[in-house]
C-alpha cells in the first residue's frame, strides 16, 4: 500500500498520472500495465491430483500393497484382496485430503479475479472485468460492489466497507477522503484506502486504483499459500521415507525367501506370500487416524489445525511471540484510579456536585467509539479495551451514558494514530461545538494551555504538569495504563483541516487496570517447563509494560523491555543486539514485529508467531508456526497460518505444543513397534517354513497382522496423552528413526521374540496345525509384552491392558483356529499334555521383561 493513505487524494492522483474527471486514456492502458503489472494475482497451482497419486503409487509401501492386493485376488481370497484394496485407498485419500484443501484455498482467491466493475476511462462510465483494472483506473464503486484493487479514495457519501476478509473486523467500517498524517500499523487504521476484496455495503465511493494484482495488500501475502504445500511435502517425505525403510526390508526378505525357496523347491508364492502379509499394512492407515481424531479432538476445544504437517513444526518450538492482552492478562480493562482539581483518587465513587470528574467521564465517553447492544438485558460492548472500560464505570456509578453521547450530534472524529497518540471527537454542544479529546498524557500536556480546577479554567503551570506526570508514573509502577482527557470548546463549527487538537483544557487523568488472567503463574511456569521462552507485545507505556513484566517474572530489569521509539531509533547492529536480550515490546508496529521473528529466527530460535491481522502475514511467513487466534481474526490470517485457536489463551497454545509432541512421540513409538514386528513375524515365518517344515494359511497371518494393528491403534489413540516426552526435544518421523543403534537393537529384539514360539512348536508333539495355532499364539504374547519395551502406554494403565491384552489373545486363538480348521476339543488336550512344556516357554516369556526397555532418547 506504500503511504498513499497521507497524501492527500489529488497528490495521488497527480503522482500516478491521471484525471479524476477524465479518468485514463485508452492509449495509456498498456503503458500502465506494463510498468505496474496485471490485475490477476498470481496463484500458483497444486500439484495435479493423478501425478502425486501416482507418486504414491510407486512408493515401496505402495507397491508391497499392490502385490499383496494382486496376489490375493489371483488366489481368489477376496477378503484379504478387498480388506489391503480398502486400506490402500484410505492411506491415498488421507494424503490428498490436505492436497484438496489447498487446492479449495486457491479457488477461494481466484474468485477475486473474476467479478466486473465500473470505471471511467476517456471521460467515459464503462464496465470491465476486475482483472483488467490497471493502477490509475478511476474506480466507480457502489452498495454490493467488491473493490478489484487497493485503491486512495478520492470522494465518498454515506460510506460503509466490510473488511472481514482482511482484517477480520465484523463492524461497518466508516471511510472518507481525508489524508491520516501519522504512520499507521494495521490496515483498520487505514481510513482513508479500500483494499482488493473488501465489500461495499452502503454508500457510493469514487477512488484510484493504487496498487493491483500481487502488488495489493491481498496479493502481496498469497507467497505464504505457495509456500505452505512445501513444508507439508518435507512432512510426508518424512513419513514415506520411514514407512519405505520397513516395506524395502520386506521385499528384501521376500526376495531371499523366493530365492532359498526356489533352491530348494518349496512352495515359493506361499512363502513370499505370508512375507508380505508380514508387513505393516495398516500402519499409515493408523498414522491418519490417530491424526484424524486428535483433530476432531482439537477442534471440539475450538482449535483448528490446517494440516497433518504442522504438528511436527510444533515440536520444534522454544519461543513465542504474544500479546499481553488476551493470552496474559484478560481482554477487558477496569477505570481503578484518577487524578484531577489537584487530588488523586484511588476508585471512582458518583459525585455530582464534581465538577473535574463529570467532564472527565464526559469525554471519555463522547470520545468513545465502543458498540454498545443490549441483549436480553445483558450489556454488550465491542470496542477498544479502554473505551468499553469506560462505559463500564458509567454502568458502575449508574450514569446515563446514552443521554451523555446523544446530548449533541458528532459533528465529525480525528482517528487515533500511533504517531499523534491521541484521538478527538468534535460534537456539537448546544449552540456550540466541543473538541473532546483523550490519549497519551505526553502528548495531551503537550497541546494543553488550560487547565480545569474546581469547574473553572485556568492557565496551566509547569507545577501542575510535574504533579500530573508524577501521578501519571505512579500509576504505571502500579501495573496501570494511564490516559489523559482534556477538551476545548469552540463558539463555531471547527472544520477538520484546523488545528483541532491544540489550546486544550487539561481535565485529569484515569489509570485503567488490566487483570493478569486466572493461575498465570502456573500457566507461565508450564511453559517454561515445555521450554518455551514467551516474548511479550503489549500497548502499554515502557514504564507499565516493566511493571507487568516483572511481577509476572518475565523480566528483570528495564532493559529487557524495549518501545518501538527505541527501535526505531536504533541502527542495525543495536537493534540485533537489542532484541537479543529483550523479553517485553511495548507500542511496536507490524514491520518491527516482523524484524523481530526474523532477528530472533537468525540466532536459532523457532519461533511460533501469533496474530490475527493481514498485517501479521509477513511475521508469520517468516516464523516457523504460525497461529492465527481470536474469534475476531481475519478470514485470510486463518487461512495462511498453521493453525487456528480461537480464544487468546497462552495456556492452550503451550498444551497444543505439549500434545504435539506426545502424538508424535506416539507415532515414533508406533513406527519402532511395526518395525520390531514385521521382523519378528517374517522371522518367525520363514524359521517354521524352512526349518520346521510348518506352513501357515496366508490367511491366518494376514488376520493376525490386521488385528494386531487395529488394536495398536486404539492403544495409542486412547493413550498418546500420557506418553512419556521430553519437554525441550523435538519431534519427528523420517528415516532417521532407523538409526544402527535401533535397528541393532530391533533385530535383537525380534531374535529373542521368536526362540520361545519356535522352540514350543518344535517341542510338542501334534499336527502342523495344532503346532501352528500354538506357535502364533505364543508369537503374540511375546509382541505384546514386548510393547513395554517401547513405553507405548502409561504404567498405571498397563494392569487394565493385561487383562485386555488376554482377551484379545483368546480371540485370535478362536479366529485363528477357525482358518485352520481347529477342533477346540483336541486343542485342549494338547495344551494339558505338554503344561509343563509351555509352562517353561512361558516363563521364559516372562523373562523377557528384564531386557532394558527401549531407549526414549532414539
Amino acid at each position: 500500500m506504500g503511504e498513499w493513505y497521507r497524501l492527500s487524494w489529488n497528490k495521488v492522483v497527480e503522482k500516478i498520472g491521471t484525471s479524476e474527471i477524465y479518468g485514463l486514456s485508452s492509449g495509456d492502458i498498456g503503458d500502465k500495465r506494463k510498468i505496474y503489472g496485471s490485475n490477476e494475482i498470481k496463484v500458483v497451482n497444486p500439484k495435479n491430483f493423478w501425478k502425486l497419486s501416482l507418486k504414491i503409487l510407486f512408493n515401496s509401501w505402495g507397491i508391497v500393497f499392490i502385490l499383496l492386493s494382486f496376489y490375493s485376488f489371483y488366489k481368489n481370497d477376496l477378503i484379504a484382496g478387498g480388506i489391503s484394496t480398502v486400506i490402500f485407498l484410505a492411506i491415498i485419500a488421507f494424503i490428498l485430503k490436505d492436497e484438496i484443501n489447498e487446492k479449495n484455498n486457491y479457488k477461494i482467491f481466484n474468485k477475486y479475479n473474476d467479478n466486473e466493475i465500473w470505471v471511467l476511462r476517456d471521460g467515459v462510465d464503462i464496465k470491465i472485468s476486475a482483472k483488467d483494472v490497471v493502477v490509475g483506473d478511476i474506480l466507480l464503486l457502489r452498495k454490493g460492489d467488491m473493490c478489484p484493487a487497493d485503491a486512495r479514495i478520492i470522494s465518498s457519501e454515506k460510506l460503509r466497507v466490510k473488511e472481514t476478509l482482511l482484517t477480520g473486523e465484523n463492524e461497518l467500517v466508516e471511510k472518507y477522503h481525508t489524508r491520516i498524517d501519522e504512520e499507521v500499523f494495521t490496515l483498520s487504521e487505514i481510513k482513508n484506502c479500500l483494499f482488493k476484496g473488501s465489500f461495499i455495503i452502503a454508500g457510493e465511493v469514487t477512488a484510484v486504483a493504487v496498487a493491483v494484482g500481487d502488488a495489493t495488500q491481498m496479493g502481496s501475502i498469497l507467497t505464504h499459500l505457495n509456500s505452505s504445500t512445501e513444508e507439508s511435502e518435507r512432512f510426508f517425505k518424512g513419513i514415506f521415507d520411514a514407512t519405505n525403510i520397513i516395506a524395502q526390508i520386506t521385499l528384501a526378505l521376500a526376495i531371499i525367501e523366493v530365492i532359498i525357496s526356489f533352491i530348494r523347491t518349496k512352495d515359493i508364492f506361499g512363502v513370499t506370500a505370508n512375507t508380505l502379509y508380514s508387513y505393516a499394512q495398516p500402519l499409515l492407515l493408523c498414522v491418519f487416524l490417530l491424526w484424524f481424531l486428535y483433530d476432531r479432538h482439537l477442534k471440539k476445544d475450538n482449535v483448528h489445525m490446517s494440516r497433518l504437517s504442522s504438528l511436527l513444526k510444533l515440536t520444534s518450538v522454544d519461543a513465542m511471540i504474544i500479546d499481553k492482552v488476551g493470552f496474559l492478562t484478560e481482554d477487558f480493562a477496569i477505570a481503578l484510579q484518577y487524578y484531577s482539581d489537584d487530588e488523586f483518587h484511588q476508585h471512582f465513587t458518583r459525585k455530582d456536585d464534581d465538577y473535574n470528574q463529570m467532564r472527565l467521564i464526559e469525554i471519555g465517553v463522547i470520545c468513545n467509539n465502543a458498540k454498545i447492544s443490549n441483549i436480553e438485558d445483558e450489556l454488550k460492548l465491542n470496542g477498544s479495551l479502554y473505551d468499553v472500560a469506560l462505559i463500564r464505570l458509567c454502568k458502575k456509578l449508574r450514569i446515563d451514558w446514552e443521554e451523555i453521547q446523544f446530548r449533541g450530534p458528532r459533528v465529525f472524529y480525528i482517528p487515533y494514530d500511533n504517531g499523534k497518540k491521541i484521538d478527538t471527537s468534535v460534537d456539537r454542544i448546544e449552540n456550540n461545538c466541543r473538541a473532546h479529546t483523550k490519549g497519551s498524557v505526553d502528548e495531551i500536556l503537550k497541546r494543553c494551555r488550560f487547565i480545569m480546577k474546581k469547574g473553572i479554567e485556568v492557565e496551566i503551570t509547569p507545577k501542575d504538569i510535574n504533579e500530573i506526570k508524577l501521578h501519571s508514573a505512579k500509576m504505571a509502577a502500579n501495573n496501570l495504563e494511564v490516559i489523559a482527557f482534556a477538551y476545548r470548546n469552540f463558539n463555531y463549527q471547527p472544520t477538520v483541516e484546523e488545528n483541532i487538537e491544540s489550546n486544550l483544557v487539561f481535565v485529569g487523568i484515569i489509570g485503567f487496570e488490566n487483570p493478569e488472567k486466572p493461575y498465570l503463574d502456573y500457566q507461565l511456569e508450564q511453559g517454561e517447563i515445555a521450554g518455551i521462552e514467551p516474548i511479550v507485545v503489549c500497548d502499554n507505556n515502557k514504564l507499565s509494560a516493566f511493571s507487568f513484566a516483572k511481577s509476572v517474572g518475565l523480566a528483570t530489569s528495564v532493559d529487557q523491555v524495549v518501545s518501538g521509539v527505541e527501535l526505531e531509533n536504533s541502527d542495525e547492529g543495536e537493534f540485533q543486539r537489542v532484541i537479543e536480550k529483550t523479553k517485553v515490546y511495548c507500542k511496536i508496529n507490524h514491520n518491527q514485529k516482523h524484524s523481530i521473528v526474523k532477528i530472533l529466527k537468525g540466532v536459532g530460535s523457532n519461533i511460533a508467531v501469533t496474530g490475527s491481522d493481514l498485517a501479521d502475514i509477513p511475521a508469520f511467513q517468516e516464523g516457523n508456526v504460525s497461529l492465527s487466534v481470536g474469534n475476531n481474526c481475519s478470514f485470510i490470517a486463518k487461512k495462511l497460518s498453521d493453525g487456528f485457536i480461537g480464544e487468546n489463551s497462552y495456556s492452550k497454545i503451550i498444551d497444543l505444543i505439549i500434545s504435539s509432541k506426545k502424538v508424535l512421540c506416539s507415532l515414533q513409538k508406533l513406527f519402532l513397534i511395526a518395525f520390531y514386528i514385521t521382523i519378528s513375524n517374517t522371522l518367525f515365518n520363514f524359521i517354521a517354513n524352512m526349518v520346521l517344515g510348518i506352513k501357515f494359511p496366508s490367511a491366518a497371518i494376514f488376520f493376525l497382522g490386521i488385528f494386531y494393528y487395529l488394536y495398536l491403534c486404539i492403544k495409542l489413540i486412547r493413550n498418546y496423552s500420557s506418553a512419556e516426552i521430553i519437554n525441550h526435544k523435538k519431534y519427528g518421523i523420517d528415516k532417521g528413526l532407523f538409526s544402527n543403534e535401533n535397528t541393532i537393537r530391533i533385530i535383537s529384539y525380534s531374535v529373542v521374540s521368536v526362540l520361545s514360539p519356535t522352540l514350543t512348536m518344535f517341542l510338542i508333539s501334534a499336527d502342523d496345525k495344532y503346532k501352528a495355532i500354538v506357535g502364533l499364539i505364543m508369537l503374540l504374547m511375546v509382541e505384546l509384552i514386548m510393547e513395554n519395551k517401547f513405553s507405548i502406554i502409561g504404567k498405571g494403565k498397563r494392569f487394565m491392558y493385561f487383562l485386555f491384552n488376554i482377551l484379545m489373545i483368546s480371540i485370535c486363538t478362536y479366529v485363528i483356529g477357525m482358518i485352520l480348521g481347529v477342533d477346540f476339543i483336541n486343542l485342549y488336550e494338547i495344551l494339558i499334555n505338554h503344561a509343563v512344556k509351555l509352562g517353561l516357554m512361558l516363563v521364559s516369556v516372562i523373562f523377557l521383561y528384564i531386557i532394558p526397555r527401549f531407549k526414549e532418547n532414539f
